[in-house]
């Protein structure tokens, strides 16, 4: 393979896979929460709901690829090359990606639905149920953050 010479122990390729699942989904995590979700709501033409109605198909192809990131680095953090934290770190984004984020975006979509535009923003349901997804992407930004800490560092 092409990758031997530059990783010649099994724990250096194990490592450097990890790293580069959580740098794609760091960045990706990047784009789409401080980039993309704010330049949406910034757009003059757009109105609320179709920025909303534009998020949420957004969030949910991401959480797609949230879901293939996760998978891919608990498949690497489990392999018997992987240091302990990189394991544990790789459970725990597979977690949050795989349990708690698309049950909050269910939530959310629901909660959505139910509203009239115009109570959106009041609704204590909705700003609760949207803080915590917020919580939940803050937590994953810090954790792949940290994963790349610890392998770079």
């Amino acid at each position: 393979m092409f990758w031997r010479p530059l990783f010649p122990s099994p724990q250096l390729r194990t490592i450097a896979m990890i790293g580069a699942f959580a740098g794609l989904w760091l960045g990706g995590l990047i784009a789409i929460d401080l980039v993309e979700t704010p330049a949406k709501f910034g757009v003059k033409g757009m109105d609320r709901s179709a920025a909303v109605e534009l998020g949420q198909e957004v969030f949910h192809r991401f959480g797609m690829l949230e879901a293939a990131f996760a998978i891919a680095m608990l498949v690497f953090g489990n392999h018997g090359d992987a240091p302990s934290f990189l394991t544990a770190a790789s459970f725990a984004l597979t977690v949050l990606a795989l349990g708690v984020s698309p049950e909050l975006r269910r939530r959310l979509n629901r909660t959505l639905r139910a509203l009239l535009p115009e109570d959106r923003e009041k609704s204590e349901t909705f700003r609760a149920l949207h803080r915590l997804y917020v919580t939940a992407d803050l937590a994953k930004m810090i954790l792949l953050a940290m994963v790349l800490w610890r392998i770079i560092g």
